[in-house]
């Protein structure tokens, strides 16, 4: 969609993986230090977040004038009073993916459907019995895997 993506992994593998899908503008989702200091000479129409506190900030202040900060997170988001009180010109969207696919299950399969026509191949999935739950959660704990868990 002529998109320049900034992503941000938690580890080499992971980074590595988005190379081979094409992403090569890439940071760390675990050092904001890092993160601020790869994003510092970039301004961008849109961010889709899902990163906590510490993290926002530098994404906040790397947004265009009248940018659109998209929250997808659900720890450590910041209110719209907070938004607007840091940037008033920035256009703020929580975005509760979970009450979506409650009150209106049909929209979100069709947004579903449509990020997935245009999007790379499906993430890689690690399956697990229900009497592996113990290791799932585990495997799950580590952070090393890519794709989906499921059980």
């Amino acid at each position: 969609m002529g998109c320049n993506i900034m992503a941000t992994v938690g580890s080499a593998r992971k980074r590595r993986f988005l190379n081979t899908l094409g992403v090569n503008n890439i940071s760390s989702s675990r050092d904001s230090k890092i993160f601020e200091h790869d994003i510092s000479n970039t301004r961008f129409d849109i961010v889709l977040n899902s990163l906590s506190e510490g993290f926002i900030e530098h994404s906040v202040n790397a947004l265009k004038d009248n940018g659109h900060f998209c929250e997808i997170g659900k720890r450590g988001i910041w209110s719209e009073e907070r938004m607007s009180t840091t940037r008033p010109d920035v256009n703020y969207h929580v975005i509760a993916i979970d009450h979506m696919m409650e009150k209106d299950s049909l929209r979100f399969k069709k947004l579903l459907t449509d990020a997935i026509a245009f999007g790379p191949k499906p993430l890689p999935i690690k399956k697990f019995s229900f009497t592996q739950l113990v290791d799932a959660f585990r495997y799950m704990q580590q952070a090393k895997h890519i794709g989906k868990i499921i059980i």
